[in-house]
């Protein structure tokens, strides 16, 4: 298999496994035993945004905002990296070290055990990206014209 193969693969399947964990787990979790749906329900506690089912506050809105922001920041990304864009590989670095970082003002995770899986193998494909953009013979392509 191809570096270039794999990178372009790695730059597709991470967000596709990320979006497929989330998906499961917003659907299988009201098949879920009541005991396990409200040990799912403590996901979130303890973060930037309470959980409540109230009006959102002025906060609430600005940070989904910022998150809005992030995310079609790092869709852009996704894509620029599968042309090769050189600025791209440095955005995506960055930004997957924001996410680290970002991680404990999230809150408390309770995930089910698939959910979880597909979470990591996105992570796991992020890093494969990262390697791959720095360390292989793709790195080449995001060198500037001779």
């Amino acid at each position: 298999m191809s570096p270039a193969f794999l990178f372009r693969a790695s730059i597709i399947l991470g967000p596709l496994l990320a979006i497929a964990a989330a998906v499961y787990g917003h659907l299988a979790a009201p098949a879920q035993p009541e005991d396990v749906q409200h040990v799912l329900a403590y996901s979130g506690h303890g973060g930037l945004l309470p959980n409540s089912d109230g009006e959102p506050s002025p906060t609430d809105i600005a940070l989904l905002a910022v998150g809005a922001f992030f995310i079609l920041i790092a869709v852009g990304t996704q894509i620029a990296l599968f042309f090769y864009w050189r600025p791209a590989r440095f955005l995506f670095t960055v930004i997957t070290l924001a996410a680290f970082a970002f991680q404990p003002w999230l809150g408390m995770t309770v995930s089910l055990g698939l959910e979880s899986t597909g979470n990591d193998l996105a992570t796991f494909c992020s890093g494969i990206t990262l390697a791959l953009a720095y360390w292989s013979p793709v790195a080449d392509r995001f060198d500037p014209p001779a």
